[in-house]
């Protein structure tokens, strides 16, 4: 019995050891930080939210996405709330979104934690979602998300991701549910690799960046394409219009702008 208590030991050791890696990782490159006294940061596993509790919808997301976040569950559904945001916060529910007009779009995509049930399953949190419309949640945005997974299942690089919303227009539900006028993502491409801030301001990997932003205005659906090419924009550019210095711990001299 002793023999089978010290490999549990052994066991749960590791899997703290990888758990408290990855939280790490999801926020190496960047700091979230609050703007105003009506956000809030939730720390999860594997990714971090900064939520703004008056428009409820997250303002922007952190994650690193590599091999290790890939395998094969599948998508586990179901959309919970989330046990982070404090009970004085009005909670948003899947039913909210019934009959809105828009999709339930996550952030930080479930497709981008198949390693194992309890990752996936935090990608569900309604603190993940914003109002999206079908045509770009479905198709463009959807399509550039399959690309970068398939970039880092077939090269040798990883990602860190920060995805969020610029401006918003219009509500949805009673609880007046900010419906995002833009959603944007910008990815920095490195050599996959440990102590990656250490690498990258040392200038010991390619330090690339790719940014998308999509708009969620449905009078302009018209003119939505499905090529996120057509939508790449510079991350300057991205970053003079939320007004946030994305991935603040670097030295952005490194980043080569084009991926």
């Amino acid at each position: 019995m002793f023999f089978w208590l010290k490999i549990y030991l052994v066991m749960m050791t590791f899997f703290i050891f990888v758990v408290i890696t990855d939280v790490v990782k999801s926020d190496e490159l960047t700091d979230i930080a609050v703007k105003n006294k009506d956000e809030y940061i939730l720390n999860h596993s594997t990714f971090t939210i900064r939520y703004d509790t008056e428009e409820k919808i997250p303002v922007l997301i952190s994650w690193n996405l590599s091999k290790c976040f890939l395998g094969d569950i599948k998508r586990i559904g179901g959309f919970i709330q989330d046990k982070l945001l404090p009970k004085n916060f009005v909670r948003v529910l899947s039913s909210d979104y019934t009959n809105s007009g828009y999709d339930r779009g996550h952030i930080c995509p479930s497709g981008d934690r198949t390693r194992i049930k309890e990752e996936n399953k935090e990608t569900f949190v309604m603190t993940n979602i914003v109002p999206q419309i079908s045509v770009t949640n479905r198709k463009v945005w959807y399509y550039f998300e399959q690309w970068l997974r398939s970039l880092v299942k077939t090269t040798d690089k990883e990602l860190y991701i920060i995805s969020g919303v610029f401006q918003t227009k219009g509500k949805i539900s009673k609880k007046e549910i900010g419906v995002p006028e833009n959603l944007f993502k910008c990815v920095l491409i490195i050599d996959d690799g440990d102590e990656d801030l250490k690498r990258i301001n040392a200038r010991e990997t390619d330090t690339q960046s790719l940014c998308i932003m999509v708009t969620n205005d449905k009078t302009n659906i018209n003119n939505i394409t499905n090529d996120w090419k057509d939508y790449i924009i510079d991350l300057d550019t991205i970053e003079t219009l939320i007004n946030y210095d994305l991935f603040n711990k670097i030295h952005k001299d490194i980043i080569i702008k084009e991926y």
